[in-house]
């Protein structure tokens, strides 16, 4: 009722598009949530939700169509960015998750998520000695994540870089736990 009231507000919108999404109607949701936007294209959080709902509808590619709408509107825009190289990612466009993921980096550094995403797109495009390096940061952030550890032993193993292997699974043994 508050949306008929109020057809105008955006933040109306988009909470009857949550509302519509969590009642399994996708249709409708997305409807409100493109209302939402053209609204206010300046809220983040209302495109993130619509290209999460296009995930969840399993339509990367409209998904990545909102993301990059996004990114042009807000370029500065982290989650952006982000989700957009997940997206790339997730259908194979590894040139454009490279592009999106570092900007993403670029924009939080020191963001765990942000370097393994780089780092996993640097990887699928056959670029491994650079997905080492931030590898090495995310192992300075937590040096016993095994699947961590093991994804840069291969790494290393498939540089042929083995003495830098067994330093890393000798320094991964001589830790508690």
């Amino acid at each position: 009722r508050m949306v008929l009231l109020y057809p105008r507000d955006p933040q109306l919108r988009f909470l009857y598009g949550q509302l519509l999404a969590r009642k399994a109607m996708a249709t409708d949701a997305i409807r409100e949530l493109e209302k939402a936007i053209d609204l206010d294209p300046t809220k983040e959080e209302y495109f993130i939700e619509l290209a999460a709902l296009h995930e969840r509808r399993e339509k990367p590619l409209e998904a990545i169509v909102i993301l990059k709408e996004l990114v042009k509107k807000i370029p500065d825009s982290y989650q952006g960015w982000l989700q957009l190289a997940r997206f790339y990612l997730a259908t194979s466009q590894k040139k454009q998750a490279v592009k999106a993921a570092l900007r993403a980096y670029e924009l939080q550094t020191s963001n765990p998520e942000a370097i393994l995403v780089y780092a996993l797109a640097l990887e699928r495009s056959n670029r491994s000695k650079e997905a080492i390096a931030l590898y090495e940061q995310l192992y300075r952030f937590n040096p016993t994540n095994e699947e961590l550890t093991e994804r840069m032993v291969e790494l290393y193993r498939s540089l042929g870089d083995l003495k830098e292997s067994l330093e890393l699974l000798d320094e991964l043994v001589s830790q508690p736990g």
